[in-house]
């Protein structure tokens, strides 16, 4: 754990803010906490465990006693490290109200918060820092004035400390317990194995042996069967080998048979292919030959067709030639007609667009004088309402008017309130109000001390006068049963003392204290017992009185406050009536006016001023109403007689445009008639595209037939040309066929029946290879079979093999049933193997829980008491003495040494100087500090170096004053030997020698005005 920085505010001597960065001083290792006596510098050390454990040494939880008088609570803020994960934690205390605490971590480069409640914050850093109040304060803070509290404790309260902190009481009671719970452990498990070896008798060498030999014996019945089924399976397997042999040889010959008739067919085959194979070279001319006659008369059909479609086409040609012939005259005569309309209709158009024109004209004009007229209505109406509106405003003016002659708010009224309101009569009026609280609040306390002074005078027979007087006599009666506490307590440890010294004597022994050979008995239980219940009762009385005592005190406190109010009221008092007397002689009102009759005339005065501002202020809007009013209506007037001409010029104009539109469509209609132009443009476009459409047509059709006539000519031609060329090729063909029949004496039908396809040819090529093929095959199997035939020797015959069948069967079901016995019989030899062992194991756990169970009833013998406790709280206890002489031996130059703890945990010096050995309480101041602080550093460093977390800085918070130079010195180089350890120390003290042994420090010094302050210094000397 390692603070980085922290935060206070409102603690102790601090008032203000104020901010510490452990982190310079850190990387310094060993650091000062340096300033004059009551600056802060303990308080440091304060915030630091109020921060993590929300309490400190010197106030313990009540901390709102450490809240600066000046401030309404206190808070401090600390960040610091743990394994290298950041944490911070904030705690706020108010003087009234709860107190509130949070606890953030560190994640990703941010504080996030993870807890917010009191206990939810402390479990999470007991997790953390795994480390309680009373050890962080014993280990890592050394507060001021207490170093030695472990040097000079009692031997038991040193063991009990020793004890919590390293937790040795795990070694008393707990661990007896354990023990005990040991033994009992064994003795039901040796219980348990006893059971497990009866249920296991069975479980011998002799019963292993008997399964052994019954195992050899089926065995070899098994292996005897074995062979013999060995034997008949391999004559078996032979008769069956002969029997498929002898079926495959009946098989293939009759396939051989089969293939052997066809051989005629295949022979027919062979002559058919090598005729067509002799043909092959001619097959294409014969096939022409054959299909030349058919192109001929397709192609003579072809020519007659085309004759044909050629007279029709000539015919068609002519009749259209005539028709265009026909249309061209008359197309000259329409076309002159429609250019001829198409210009009146243009002209037509034109007059078209001036009459749009007028009518849009004359309609905008219509529009225009209706937005006119009602404009001018609207205007009427406008005038109108604002008559009404003028003649409400000049009676609201003669209203006003009125009203401020009726109100009474003249010169002297209005000096009057001046005078009042520069008077102090708010501040008088706070005063009176103040003056009543103070005194109802005088009544009440002075009613709660009454009640409270009787009841605590009644509680202990006192007489009540005043707090002072009750509380010293409260005070007395404490300080007796005080002194009658102490003589109790001395009596009892007297008869402790005696009854622990009666315990060890023993008869015919002197006494180590008077000598004597002749013990008394001691007193009796009955008056211990008595004297305890009688000091028990005394310490209830004096809690009682203790409390009642902090009661009487708070009593004399309010009795105090009391008085001060009192004196507080007589003044407010006072100076009331001095500011009324003031305010009543400036303005010359009547001498018995209270303050409240005062401030009752200033807010009647108040309210007629107000008025009569009001009243004044709506007369002058009034009259700035009214005279827009009449601007606005002469504004009206004017835009009346503007409209009223604009409508006379409309008007005018109105008739021009509609006596010029009814020309317009008079000239129109000579032009068009009844259609419209537009209309009229489009027909006659339409007409010419037709009668052009139908010219392009006609021209069309004829050349299209005069081009079709002569494709037909072209066609013919062609025709002719391939019957010339196809008669020549058959006499060619006929010449080549004659020759071909001489050679093969055939007519020319039975040479084109001759004629094969390639794919025939190779198909029957394949047929016979396959039958010469499949011959050649058979009859090669056919010689294997018999050989392997002969090769199986004479003497087998297939009708063994039934016999032989039936009597392998009933071998392999006597061999399986040895197998089931010798699996059987094995798996009870495994069973009893693994009992064999299971017993053995157990024999062995029976002997090593016997031993353990001896072991441990030894060890419980031993540990009864708390013998473990003692001799464990010893051996650390001088394992950190070990630890303190190291640091000693450098600071008394090897003169002192701590002995080793005795059997009660006494601790005494080593002196060399003086060559003897004595009590830690001859020790002078210095000597003491030397002890104290080396023991204090050793059990921190022992403690630490046991934790888990190991927090690697130690503040030790003054005790230096004692020292001269030369110790000073010498507690410097034991700092050092910290550091070589890797620790972080720091110092807090007043002196100013150890600012030039630090290598940093903080200076804290104290501002009457702001409270503590620090700041960082680097010491470079």
């Amino acid at each position: 754990m390692k603070p980085l920085e922290l935060t206070i505010s409102g603690l102790h001597s601090y008032r203000e803010p104020v901010k510490i960065d452990f982190s310079p001083a850190i990387e310094a290792q060993i650091f000062g906490i340096f300033g004059h006596t009551g600056g802060g510098k303990s308080t440091i050390l304060d915030a630091i465990t109020l921060a993590l454990f929300g309490r400190t040494d010197r106030l313990g939880r009540s901390l709102k006693e450490a809240i600066n008088p000046h401030c309404r609570e206190l808070s401090v803020s600390l960040t610091f490290e743990v394994a290298g994960k950041v944490f911070k934690v904030s705690r706020t205390i108010p003087r009234e109200g709860r107190s509130r605490v949070l606890l953030w971590g560190k994640q990703e480069d941010r504080l996030q918060e993870i807890a917010e409640k009191d206990q939810e914050v402390s479990r999470k850093l007991d997790s953390v820092l795994g480390i309680a109040f009373e050890d962080f304060i014993r280990m890592v803070i050394l507060p001021q004035g207490k170093f030695d509290r472990f040097l000079f404790l009692r031997p038991e309260e040193r063991a009990r400390m020793l004890g919590r902190i390293l937790n040795l009481e795990r070694l008393g009671e707990p661990l007896y317990e354990r023990v005990r719970e040991e033994c009992q452990r064994h003795l039901r498990e040796l219980e348990g194995l006893k059971g497990q070896l009866e249920a296991l008798r069975w479980a011998t060498p002799e019963a292993l042996t008997k399964l052994n030999r019954r195992i050899k014996a089926l065995a070899w019945g098994r292996e005897h069967l074995d062979r013999k089924l060995k034997k008949i399976s391999q004559r078996l397997s032979r008769l069956k080998e002969l029997k498929e042999w002898l079926e495959q040889e009946q098989r293939l010959e009759f396939e051989l048979k089969t293939l052997t008739r066809e051989a005629p067919k295949i022979k027919e085959l062979k002559t058919k292919l090598r005729l067509a194979q002799a043909l092959a070279p001619h097959s294409r001319d014969l096939k022409r030959l054959r299909d030349i006659d058919t192109d001929i008369d397709r192609e003579q059909k072809t020519k007659e067709r085309l004759l044909t479609q050629l007279n029709k086409a000539q015919e068609r040609l002519k009749k259209a030639e005539e028709q265009y012939e026909s249309f061209e005259k008359r197309y000259s005569e329409e076309l002159e007609n429609l250019s001829a309309r198409a210009e009146k209709a243009q002209r037509a158009l034109k007059l078209e667009e001036r009459r749009q024109k007028a009518n849009e004209e004359i309609k905008n004009l219509h529009g225009h004088l209706k937005g006119i007229l009602a404009e001018i209505d609207q205007v009427k109406k406008q005038q109108h309402r604002l008559q009404q509106g003028l003649w409400s405003l000049e009676a609201r003016e003669k209203k006003i008017s009125l009203e401020l002659a009726q109100l009474k708010f003249g010169k002297k009224e209005k000096e009057l309130l001046k005078l009042l309101e520069a008077s102090p009569l708010s501040e008088a009026l706070a005063l009176e109000k103040t003056w009543r609280e103070k005194r109802k609040r005088q009544k009440e306390i002075k009613e709660a001390l009454e009640e409270r002074g009787h009841r605590l005078a009644q509680e202990f027979n006192l007489s009540f006068v005043e707090a002072g007087n009750l509380l010293q006599q409260i005070k007395g009666l404490l300080d007796r049963l005080q002194q009658e506490k102490e003589r109790l307590l001395l009596e009892i440890q007297a008869r402790e003392i005696i009854n622990q010294l009666a315990e060890n004597l023993k008869a015919g022994f002197p006494c180590p204290v008077c000598g004597s050979r002749e013990h008394p008995s001691p007193a009796q239980k009955k008056e211990d017992t008595e004297t305890s219940q009688r000091l028990r009762a005394l310490e209830d009385r004096i809690k009682k009185i203790k409390r009642f005592l902090e009661e009487a005190e708070g009593l004399a406190q309010d009795e105090t406050r009391l008085k001060a109010l009192v004196e507080e009221i007589t003044l407010l008092g006072e100076r009331t009536n001095q500011i009324r007397s003031e305010i009543i002689n400036q303005t010359g009102l009547p001498p018995l006016f209270s303050l409240t009759d005062l401030q009752r005339e200033k807010e009647r005065l108040l309210n007629l001023h107000y008025q009569e501002t009001d009243l004044r202020e709506e007369s002058r809007r009034v009259l700035e109403q009214l005279g827009r009013v009449q601007q606005e209506a002469l504004h009206l007037q004017e835009k009346l007689v503007r409209l009223g001409q604009e409508k006379e010029q409309l008007s005018v104009r109105l008739k021009e445009r509609q006596r010029e539109l009814a020309e317009l469509n008079q000239e129109i209609r000579e032009l068009t008639g009844k259609v419209s132009p537009d209309k009229l443009i489009i027909k006659i476009q339409t007409q010419m595209e037709e009668l052009n459409r139908e010219k392009n047509k006609l021209k069309e059709e004829v050349t299209e037939l005069r081009q079709h006539s002569q494709g037909l000519e072209k066609k013919a031609a062609e025709i002719r040309e391939h019957l010339n060329q196809l008669y020549k090729e058959k006499k060619t063909l006929l010449t080549q066929a004659e020759e071909l029949k001489s050679r093969f004496k055939a007519t020319l039908e039975e040479l084109y029946q001759l004629l094969l396809p390639p794919e025939v040819m190779k198909e029957l090529e394949e047929q016979i290879q396959s039958f010469e093929k499949r011959q050649t095959s058979l009859a090669s199997r056919l010689e294997e079979v018999r050989r392997k035939i002969n090769d199986l020797g004479p003497g087998l015959s297939p009708e063994e093999i039934p016999t032989l069948e039936d009597l392998k069967t009933r071998l392999e079901k006597a061999i399986g049933w040895l197998n089931q016995q010798v699996g059987r019989t094995t798996e009870a030899e495994r069973r009893l193997r693994e009992a064999l062992k299971q017993r053995k194991d157990l024999l062995r756990q029976e002997k090593e829980i016997r031993a353990a169970s001896e072991l441990a009833h030894e060890l419980k013998r031993l540990i009864q008491g708390k013998a473990l406790v003692k001799f464990a709280t010893r051996f650390y206890l001088a394992q950190v003495v070990s630890l303190a002489n190291q640091m000693l031996e450098d600071l008394s130059g090897g003169r002192l040494f701590l002995a080793p703890p005795d059997e009660e945990l006494n601790l005494a010096i080593h002196d060399l100087s003086a060559g003897n050995v004595r009590s830690v309480k001859t020790l002078s101041g210095g000597e003491r500090f030397l002890v104290s602080f080396s023991l204090a550093l050793g059990l921190s460093g022992y403690i630490q170096a046991q934790r888990a977390k190991p927090i690697n800085f130690f503040f030790v918070d003054e005790g230096f004053g004692s020292l001269d130079a030369d110790l000073q010195q010498q507690v410097a180089k034991v700092l050092e030997r910290m550091l070589a350890e890797g620790r972080v120390v720091g110092l807090i003290t007043h002196l100013e020698a150890f600012r030039e042994i630090v290598p940093a420090y903080f200076w804290v010094e104290k501002d009457p005005q702001h409270g503590s302050r620090v700041r960082f210094i680097k010491n470079f000397v």
